[in-house]
């Protein structure tokens, strides 16, 4: 992501940039200038109408592209390069341009010393970069495109490393854009300079040799800018105004939407419950099922059990009343064989203790079975009452449901 200038941009930056193109132009006549970071091309193409040749650098090939298309002049070239490592040979342009740029490179010692091998020995660097004190501590600004930022020492000290000759002027925009230089002020400058204002940017003219050329205090203004910077501001107030109704708006409705969301969380605790509760009455539901289930089974197996001892009572009826058949035979022989008493005698006792027997077995067949209806009786009540809770649970969960 880079910074760029607009022209067609009205505000601040447009007389920061233009004055700073102004000063430039004043060292330009019939030289050869290199423009760093050109972007679109547009101070380069205002300074190529002074110079004998100008070449406009940037690091993006599409921002290149733009320029070669837009701003041109037969003295004026466009190419990619980048600051940290110049293709140039060394003592190839008379004056190097570099506005705005020094603040994005991580080394700018090694930079400074790229555009000193492109000078002349005589040649001339101008150099812009915003003042750390104002720029950014001053506004408690932090510019994320910015990797080093510059306090006057910092930036005065930084340029005597490369360069024996330095003058360092102050630049702000006050109603229009105001330069002055910061190492000789005259009294006017100076009461600026001392509390009433600060420089938002230097502005510096380095070379190795004497520095010929001196930029006087100076004043940019353009009336029309004016206008249309005034008429931005009453559109910003406006936009203020309407961005803290807006904001106001949305704080309400930041409330609104979390007590919707306390409401809905409140009721998805509810639904939590109430499907813990359905789970626990459906699965109480699933036991008493299967409860049933077994009784019903168990039920069944008694009906099995009676039905098979009843089939065994009628074949023990069947056998006593073949035994009565055959007591009545012996009754009959009895009769027609009173003669014999003895004899008979002892056929009837044995007839006597087989029927006695019989009925011993009858007897205890009528207690096994009465025992199965009392079991049977038994398992109907425990259905039941399984039943019983088994269609409450299944109310319960229809009303749960409902909800």
């Amino acid at each position: 992501m880079f910074e760029r200038f607009y022209p067609n941009k009205r505000d601040i930056s447009y007389y920061e940039h233009n004055h700073r193109y102004h000063l430039a132009s004043s060292f330009a006549k019939d030289k050869r200038i290199l423009d760093i970071a050109c972007g679109e091309g547009y101070g380069t193409h205002f300074l190529s109408q002074f110079a004998s040749e100008i070449i406009g650098v940037d690091v993006d090939s599409q921002t290149i592209k733009t320029a070669q298309g837009k701003y041109l002049n037969p003295n004026l070239e466009y190419k990619v390069d980048d600051i940290n490592k110049l293709s140039f040979d060394e003592g190839y342009f008379d004056i190097v341009v570099c506005f705005e740029t020094i603040e994005h490179v991580p080394d700018p010692f090694t930079a400074l010393n790229n555009l000193k091998r492109v000078l002349k020995k005589d040649g001339v660097l101008i150099i812009s970069t915003p003042n750390k004190a104002v720029y950014s501590d001053e506004k408690q600004f932090n510019n994320p495109h910015h990797i080093y930022e510059f306090y006057f020492t910092d930036f005065q000290e930084s340029l005597e490393k490369c360069f024996p000759k330095i003058e360092i002027y102050g630049q702000r925009v006050v109603r229009g854009s105001y330069v002055w230089e910061l190492n000789r002020l005259d009294s006017n400058i100076n009461n600026m300079n001392n509390g009433i204002l600060l420089p938002m940017y230097y502005i510096a003219v380095c070379s190795e040799e004497i520095i010929e050329r001196q930029i006087k205090s100076s004043f940019y203004c353009d009336e029309f800018v004016d206008f249309e910077i005034d008429q931005a501001k009453q559109i910003i107030a406006q936009k203020d105004v309407e961005l803290m109704e807006a904001q106001r708006h949305s704080a309400n409705k930041d409330d609104e939407i979390y007590s919707a969301k306390k409401v809905i969380d409140d009721k998805e605790i509810e639904i939590d419950k109430a499907r813990n509760n359905i789970n626990s009455l459906v699965s109480n539901v699933n036991t008493l099922e299967n409860e049933i289930n077994k009784l019903v089974e168990w039920n069944n197996t008694l009906k099995k059990e009676i039905q098979v001892s009843q089939n065994a009572l009628r074949e023990k009826i069947f056998e006593i009343d073949k035994l009565k058949s055959v007591i009545d035979d012996y009754a009959e022989q009895i009769d027609a064989a009173r003669n014999n008493n003895q004899l008979k005698d002892l056929e009837i006792e044995n007839a006597r203790v087989v029927i006695e027997m019989k009925n011993t077995e009858l007897g205890n067949a009528k207690n096994v079975i009465s025992d199965l209806w009392q079991q049977i009786e038994s398992a109907k009540a425990v259905i039941d009452d399984k039943e019983r809770e088994l269609s409450k649970a299944r109310n319960i969960i229809t009303e749960n449901q409902k909800l």
